[in-house]
């Protein structure tokens, strides 16, 4: 498995963590909850990348190469290595041959 380790400007990086959980939700107002499984909370990263063509198109390459199937390592803003994919980008030109991408890379767990 590939590490992403591309050195790009990345600014604002936002986490949304989220916990699987089954519920059960009884007619008294009374509910059980358990976690679901044994790797119960996952990360997703929004990342804004900037730079210049030849940074970005590296990036890009990066992210083609994966599609939405192909787990890397990465190591998170917190400093926390973990395995995630990348399902889609978006990518916008801002001045003077600067570009941007937005992505977002979600948690998954190895087996």
């Amino acid at each position: 498995m590939e590490t992403f380790d591309i050195s790009c400007t990345s600014v604002s990086p936002a986490a949304k963590v989220e916990s699987r959980v089954n519920r059960a939700q009884f007619g008294d107002g009374y509910e059980q909850a358990a976690a679901d499984g044994i790797h119960t909370r996952t990360r997703a990263w929004t990342l804004r990348f900037f730079g210049n063509k030849t940074k970005m198109q590296s990036l890009i390459d990066f992210l083609d190469s994966h599609g939405q199937w192909r787990r890397f390592n990465w190591t998170d803003p917190l400093g926390e290595d973990g395995v995630y994919r990348a399902s889609e980008y978006d990518v916008g030109e801002i001045v003077g041959g600067k570009f941007s991408i937005s992505v977002t890379f979600t948690q998954t767990y190895a087996v």
